[in-house]
């Protein structure tokens, strides 16, 4: 669902076969609509775990420490970057004021997962 689609890809062209792309074909994509009923967050921490195994797979144990190292880096930063701006007000506008929530949100459970504190979970 995430990075899924790059390892078949990769493993179809490793294999020694082509990738073709059908410029006629169409498919609706509902975003979200999968994990609609999931928890808070899933499909933000969903997207890391895929993309944290594919480093593993192709870049070993080092590859996923670097990606898990850059999660963190990126997300303190934007988190910080987001105070800030909501600190002095910068963020003004009804728009800006509406999507800050969802920002620092994304950005917090970015940097929760790269520390290992925070997992999805999935509800039977």
């Amino acid at each position: 669902m995430y990075a899924e689609d790059v390892d078949l890809c990769r493993t179809i062209l490793n294999r020694g076969w082509k990738l073709y792309y059908l410029s006629t074909a169409e498919i609706i994509h509902l975003a979200g609509g999968a994990s609609k009923k999931a928890p808070s967050g899933f499909a933000i921490l969903m997207k890391q775990e895929s993309t944290v195994k594919f480093m593993r797979k192709y870049h070993g144990p080092t590859g996923a420490l670097l990606y898990r190292l850059a999660a963190v880096v990126g997300s303190t930063f934007r988190l910080t970057a987001l105070t800030v701006l909501r600190v002095l007000a910068l963020v003004s506008s009804t728009a800006r004021q509406r999507d800050f929530p969802a920002a620092f949100f994304k950005q917090r459970t970015l940097f929760l997962w790269s520390l290992g504190l925070q997992k999805p979970v999935i509800a039977s």
